[in-house]
């Protein structure tokens, strides 16, 4: 049967006790280096680097991050409606007063132009065949009153007028 000490040689060899002891002495010297610095080091001594006035520019950078919000927010709009053909702005660029943003798709408003100007053929050929009734009306009626010839006049004055207010301004036809 094997000795008490031979059994404690075997469980706790000699290279195990080397190692613990590294260890332990590590440890202590790591221990006694970091209890040094917190009570022995004098954290209250302050360094100023001082150095002659010199003439210069001075430069200050400033770097945040966040979202910026404008100051003055305004919502445009158009006064027709269309699709929108060309863009010249982008979201959060600054633009002056009269500076053209966007233009519409012109095609449909062309196509608008165009039966207005067919609504006011139509309307001037209107016009000329009240002319012509007129006149034959009185010529039938030449020895009729005067005052029919009157208010056909004034009615013919009327159409020209209301016709040249549509050339001048065809959305505002009363």
């Amino acid at each position: 049967m094997p000795s008490t000490k031979e059994i404690y040689d075997t469980i706790t060899p000699k290279v195990a006790k080397k190692k613990f002891v590294i260890l332990a002495i590590i440890a202590v010297v790591l221990l006694a280096i970091i209890l040094f610095y917190l009570f022995l080091h004098d954290s209250k001594n302050i360094t100023y680097t001082t150095i002659k006035p010199i003439k210069g520019d001075i430069t200050q950078s400033v770097s945040a991050t966040g979202t910026l919000s404008p100051t003055n927010e305004v919502e445009i709009g158009s006064q027709i409606s269309g699709t929108i053909y060309k863009l010249y702005v982008d979201v959060n660029d600054s633009v002056r007063k009269n500076q053209i943003l966007a233009e519409i798709n012109p095609n449909k408003l062309n196509q608008t132009k165009e039966g207005y100007e067919a609504q006011l053929q139509s309307a001037l050929a209107n016009l000329e065949a009240s002319k012509v009734a007129l006149e034959q009306k009185s010529g039938i009626t030449n020895n009729s009153n005067n005052s029919m010839k009157q208010q056909g006049a004034k009615h013919l004055q009327s159409l020209n007028y209301k016709m040249q207010k549509w050339i001048i301004s065809p959305q505002k036809l009363i």
